[in-house]
């Protein structure tokens, strides 16, 4: 029996070492006209982990990681005022990488992962050469009018036609967005498998029932890995507050220096409005907010403003009185000890959270739903 639990032991012993080794990886190429070549070892960009300057656009990074990660070349291009960022995987292989479909693009092959994603990409030269004016429109429409609220006179002309410019893209890239998730969603059953699968997918799948069959089809080695456990959190951990669920209590000064409790408001309807300055829609649905307030504060509804925007203080507070949002209570999200954004579990913006009279949560709402759900309750005809 001795002899069997050390063979066991040291089995474990090994199959954890083996889990553990490193690989070598290195990622080399030439990008005409780049002055910079960052490797994030993040999809986001963050965690940089090289950088290489030369004056013909040769770039090597060579290095040591314990498992297969998706990062991103960060490109500083000559007359460019912004980085391109192209995705790249970081795994064991000696990877080649070029630009090409006009320098939009990479190939980049030599390893599994980052042969696959080149062969889906390149099956989707003609989706881009549609949807990226089309996309570039939408971005930039949303930066003019992030610049146009932070001058200190403000052209609400102005600002409406970069609005109404963004909304209009918002809508054209819609079914864009779609069709490109259809494109991808194939990609994803040609190869079930693989961390491309596992790092694309969770971005791009309909439903949590496609990415519980997308999950099963995983072995324990991507489950066991950074991304997988990043599905197992997805999927079988509480992501979201829920119907019925106590609203969590807190706190806040609000932007004319009082103190703002929840608590306080027992007895009342309350919709709390996640939002930030530089969210287009956010701030595309304030007139509607606006209507919506006027339509039911007398019938004992209540709004807090709740904005993303701790670093941007001056903004937060131009953006209100821009908005016309200071009718109601507005405050920011908070620091990690005292986080409401992150005690409601908010993951994007606009959201917004509605609470009953109890202080349990009813749901959270998209604007149709919320003008839907808020006749309901106040029977407004």
């Amino acid at each position: 029996m001795k002899i069997l639990a050390t063979v066991a032991l040291l089995i474990c012993v090994q199959a954890g070492m083996k889990a553990q080794e490193k690989f070598v990886y290195e990622i080399s190429g030439q990008f005409p006209g780049s002055k910079k070549v960052l490797l994030s070892g993040n999809k986001f960009g963050s965690m940089l982990l090289d950088s290489t300057s030369n004056t013909d656009g040769t770039f090597t990074f060579k290095g040591t990681a314990s498992e297969t990660l998706l990062g991103q070349l960060i490109v500083e291009m000559d007359g460019k005022q912004f980085s391109d960022r192209f995705p790249i995987f970081i795994e064991p292989g000696k990877i080649k990488v070029d630009l090409y479909n006009g320098g939009t693009q990479i190939r980049a092959e030599g390893s599994k992962n980052n042969n696959i994603m080149t062969a889906v990409e390149s099956e989707q030269q003609d989706f881009y050469a549609r949807a990226s004016p089309l996309f570039d429109a939408w971005n930039s429409a949303s930066k003019r009018m992030y610049e146009l609220r932070k001058e200190e006179v403000v052209n609400p002309d102005s600002i409406k036609l970069y609005q109404d410019l963004y909304n209009k893209y918002a809508g054209l890239a819609a079914p864009m967005r779609e069709e490109r998730q259809r494109k991808l969603l194939k990609s994803f059953a040609r190869y079930p498998n693989t961390l491309y699968t596992a790092y694309y997918a969770l971005d791009w799948a309909p439903s949590p029932d496609s990415l519980k069959l997308m999950y099963e089809r995983f072995d324990d080695n991507i489950k066991n890995s950074k991304i997988g456990k990043e599905w197992h959190k997805n999927l079988f951990e509480k992501k979201h507050l829920a119907a019925g669920d106590i609203a969590p209590a807190f706190s806040a000064t609000d932007a004319n220096g009082q103190i703002v409790a929840l608590a306080d408001y027992k007895g009342k309807y309350v919709l709390l409005d996640f939002w930030a300055t530089w969210c287009g829609p956010c701030r595309a649905g304030n007139p509607h907010l606006i209507e919506l307030y006027t339509k039911y504060r007398n019938s004992g509804l209540e709004f807090i403003g709740i904005s993303d925007d701790n670093r941007n203080v001056a903004g937060w507070k131009k953006a209100i009185k821009d908005d016309k949002i200071d009718i109601w209570p507005q405050v920011l999200r908070g620091t990690e000890n005292n986080d409401i954004a992150k005690n409601y579990k908010v993951a994007a913006y606009p959201t917004k959270i509605l609470i009953d009279k109890q202080g349990k949560i009813i749901g959270i709402f998209s604007d149709q739903d919320l003008d839907k759900k808020l006749s309901q309750i106040f029977a407004v005809k």
